[in-house]
């Protein structure tokens, strides 16, 4: 299948947490994950490329638990609070796929898809979209998302679907 388609802790984060959220000079939350068994599962990705995976989410307690997970199974995660901040980051260090909110601040999520997918430098970059509104699900699609996950969401479902992006991807290119 083709895809066309300073530290600031997260409130109501355990104290002793293990990760700690970095606020980049732009806004972009770069969480670092400080438990040495992290470091070594990111380590197990059979000596191939770690996937950046950029998470555009406005929620802390969603994105506290989505790079958790996804920290845990290997891969890098940057992750931006509005679609703005995503949007730029994107085109600035193209990550490999895109976890889109649709429910945003300021632009929406299926807008940022839309031009994320005009743009050459990011119309390849596997968008999966996330979402808890029920209807929306062809909308995404049309906008470019190669698939939704739905809020909340099931960890395997979540990296079953990345997964398949990821490699949709490498076999396109």
């Amino acid at each position: 299948m083709e895809s066309r388609s300073g530290a600031c802790p997260h409130p109501g984060r355990p104290q002793g947490s293990p990760l700690r959220d970095t606020y980049a000079s732009d806004g972009l939350i770069v969480a670092e994950e400080v438990k040495r068994e992290h470091e070594i599962s990111s380590n197990l990705r059979g000596g191939s490329k770690m996937a950046t995976i950029l998470l555009i989410e406005d929620e802390p307690k969603q994105v506290e638990m989505i790079v958790t997970r996804l920290e845990a199974n290997g891969y890098q995660v940057r992750a931006a609070e509005n679609a703005e901040k995503g949007i730029k980051f994107a085109y600035a260090q193209l990550p490999d796929l895109i976890l889109m909110d649709i429910l945003l601040p300021g632009m929406g999520g299926i807008e940022a898809i839309k031009e994320l997918k005009r743009s050459p430098l990011t119309e390849k970059i596997p968008i999966i979209a996330i979402t808890a509104v029920l209807t929306v699900g062809q909308e995404c699609t049309s906008a470019g998302a190669c698939d939704i996950v739905r809020k909340p969401y099931d960890d395997r479902d979540l990296l079953n679907k990345i997964e398949r992006a990821l490699h949709s991807k490498e076999t396109v290119e």
